[in-house]
């Protein structure tokens, strides 16, 4: 009973974490490769290539408050003009792609990462989904719930745009860890497009933990509240799918 319990309040608190794909952690104090400063001249109407990686470099390196800063004044930079998108968005990219990615909790990349993919779902930078479905697997050291996964806020953030891309690497993907949270992005994001890439998606699915989170979601859909999304009733269900008896 008490271990019934336990494992009970351990999936409440998981799918209460879910949503929240974010958390506020302490600055960093080590390390973490500078994004590429390209060409100094300007882009017309935007700020200088070395002023936009200086800005990223803050979201390693900066105390919280600066952090903060650096999102909005991204995101604002982002916004003037769709050659300023591209110079934000490639400059994240080039300081995120890098051969060892540590998410260690506390390390600059983690920071990176944690704001960068928030930056980047916001932005809707669909061109970056490569990159974050290549990092699925890369979390802060705590392994579960999946709120400690960046990758993964920055896919279901950018909504039903980020769909295809999701729905090739549920096809295509030889890695079934990675096919198992793409399914929990794409359950996440919800909606009729998603409910028929699930469905399809199953008929093909060889790996049986990851047909059996496809096959949960599909079931969590069926909410006449809010048609083809989870419902609330099914969540904690939904989620302890995932979990695939520890695998």
């Amino acid at each position: 009973m008490t271990c019934n319990c336990f494992m009970s309040l351990s999936l409440s608190i998981a799918v209460i974490m879910a949503t929240a794909l974010a958390s506020e952690i302490r600055r960093p104090v080590c390390d973490v490769a500078q994004p590429a400063l390209g060409n100094s001249i300007p882009l017309q109407g935007c700020a200088p290539d070395s002023e936009v990686a200086m800005t990223v470099r803050t979201l390693s390196h900066g105390r919280y408050q600066d952090q903060q800063k650096a999102v909005g004044r991204l995101k604002a930079e982002a916004g003037r003009s769709t050659l300023c998108r591209k110079q934000v968005i490639a400059s994240l990219m080039s300081a995120m792609d890098q051969p060892k990615v540590d998410l260690t909790a506390g390390t600059p990349q983690f920071f990176l990462w944690h704001y960068g993919t928030q930056v980047l779902g916001e932005l809707q930078a669909t061109e970056a989904l490569d990159l974050l479905i290549a990092n699925f697997d890369r979390h802060d050291g705590s392994g579960f719930p999946f709120n400690h996964y960046p990758a993964l806020g920055g896919a279901i953030i950018m909504g039903e745009i980020a769909l295809p891309r999701l729905q090739t690497a549920l096809r295509e993907n030889p890695d079934r860890f990675t096919r198992r949270l793409t399914v929990f992005c794409i359950a996440l994001i919800g909606g009729r497009s998603a409910h028929q890439i699930l469905r399809q998606a199953l008929e093909g699915e060889t790996d049986p933990c990851v047909a059996s989170c496809i096959q949960a979601s599909i079931t969590a859909f069926k909410n006449k509240r809010r048609p083809h999304h989870i419902s609330d009733e099914q969540r904690t269900t939904w989620y302890a799918t995932f979990l695939c008896n520890g695998e």
